[in-house]
């Protein structure tokens, strides 16, 4: 088994033991360790889709499957949707700036998106005094 893959599996295991767990200063341990999981499982994707091993795997060891990258992202999302209303889903899910621009974000990233995020009247140009 590859070392990403065993931590990515630990990482998803302990996430799901933790998930109603709360330490100080209101942090929640299952969002950290699933968001580090699809991290991991990410990276993989990205070393797949660009060919490149290193990326995909540790150096000496096997590399993660393709499929068993897929997945723990899947999961990983999964646990962070589990509890939307604490943690880094709270701000991501909320009706504050967070909640609006944070999912528009990769959106205004393409060409041809010229929409003015919601709640906007338009760009500052348009505007007249």
């Amino acid at each position: 088994m590859a070392p990403n893959t065993a931590a990515a599996f630990l990482a998803i295991g302990l996430a799901l033991l933790t998930l109603d767990v709360r330490v100080r200063r209101g942090l929640w341990p299952a969002q950290i360790l699933a968001l580090g999981a699809a991290l991991i499982a990410l990276l993989t994707v990205i070393g797949y889709a660009y060919s490149t091993l290193a990326l995909a795997g540790v150096e000496h060891f096997i590399p993660m499957a393709l499929n068993t990258a897929v997945a723990f992202a899947f999961t990983g999302a999964g646990i962070l949707c589990a509890r939307p209303d604490r943690g880094l889903m709270a701000v991501v899910t909320s009706r504050s700036a967070g909640g609006v621009m944070g999912p528009a974000a990769p959106a205004r990233g393409r060409r041809g998106s010229r929409r003015p995020p919601a709640g906007c009247s338009g760009s500052a140009s348009a505007r007249r005094p």
